[in-house]
C-alpha cells in the first residue's frame, strides 16, 4: 500500500527536510536508506517505509521480450554444447587440431 504524506505546512517542511537528509546520507540510493536515531527517527522510518512500499524491486519486474530472447539463446547455446560438441573451428582450427593429433606443435 502506498500512502501520501499529508500534513500542515510546518510538518510538510520537516518531512521534506528529513527526506532530503535520508537521500543525501544514502548517496541518493533508495536501497540504502537508513533512519537516524533521535528526534526525526520515527519520521524517517515512516518515509522509508512509504518509499519501500512504492518501489518494485528488479527481481519483481517481468522479463522483457529482449531478455526472454537472450535467455532462450543462452539456454540453446548451453544445450548445443553439451555432450562434447563444439562449434566448427574453421580451416585454421582444423589444421591446428590435425597437428596436435600428429604430435606436432608441442
Amino acid at each position: 500500500m502506498v500512502g501520501r504524506l499529508k500534513s500542515d505546512d510546518a510538518e510538510r517542511k520537516a518531512e521534506q527536510r528529513t527526506l532530503r537528509s535520508l537521500l543525501k546520507r544514502s548517496n541518493y540510493s533508495t536501497s540504502d536508506l537508513e533512519a537516524l536515531v533521535g528526534r526525526d527517527g520515527a519520521r524517517g522510518r515512516r518515509i522509508i517505509e512509504l518509499i519501500n512500499d512504492g518501489m518494485i524491486m528488479a527481481d519483481g519486474y517481468p522479463a522483457s521480450k529482449r531478455q526472454m530472447v537472450l535467455a532462450e539463446r543462452a539456454a540453446l547455446s548451453r544445450w548445443e554444447n553439451e555432450g562434447g560438441s563444439i562449434p566448427p573451428l574453421g580451416k585454421a582450427g582444423n589444421q591446428m587440431l590435425m597437428r596436435s593429433e600428429d604430435g606436432e606443435g608441442r
